[in-house]
């Protein structure tokens, strides 16, 4: 079934359930659909499990098209013909939970850690089995970066640079920074 054809079922709905039929549909936008949400559906709009399941198929395709282009701007993705009121019931719904589907997603993919702060200091060895690591200044660089796995939480990083490493990772983060800097003046 197409989804205009799929989202007409919906034109029975009242406005709040209307509303809560998107966020459960948002909700359950990946993976297979949860039988409660098809069950809850079809009890609500009276149609079959089958039906449910294909609006919230086309709620998922409207939504995930809305988020992924940061638009509500859908107006070409309704079938000719489709009842008005209903599009822009579906259409306010889209714009009034863009902001937070949108900040949700971001949240949820996977991401590289971010840096939240560091810390360091200098060690001089004093004593050694090796006489020749004796008395060699060290760089203990402590990061603090966002741990992936807790959300909210920070995972801390201890790295030990001698003289020579430390040059290099300065001399690769002055490379960097000249890059950024030259595309920032474009």
């Amino acid at each position: 079934m197409e989804r205009g054809a799929a989202l007409f079922h919906l034109a029975t709905a009242s406005p709040k359930i209307l509303e809560k039929i998107f966020q459960e549909a948002y909700k359950n936008r990946s993976g297979l659909i949860a039988p409660i949400l098809i069950e809850s559906i079809s009890s609500v709009l009276k149609i079959t499990d089958k039906e449910s399941e294909e609006v919230v198929l086309a709620i998922r395709e409207l939504t995930k098209i809305a988020v992924y282009e940061n638009s509500t701007n859908l107006d070409p993705l309704f079938p000719s013909g489709f009842p008005k009121d209903l599009q822009q019931s579906i259409l306010q719904i889209i714009a009034a939970n863009l902001s937070p589907w949108r900040q949700e997603s971001l949240r949820s993919q996977p991401s590289l850690p971010h840096l939240n702060g560091f810390d360091w200091r200098i060690d001089v060895k004093r004593a050694s089995e090796a006489s020749v690591s004796m008395a060699v200044p060290t760089v203990l660089l402590e990061l603090k970066v966002d741990d992936q796995e807790k959300k909210g939480e920070e995972n801390t990083i201890h790295i030990e640079l001698s003289r020579s490493t430390l040059e290099t990772m300065l001399d690769g983060l002055t490379k960097i920074k000249s890059q950024l800097n030259s595309l920032n003046t474009k």
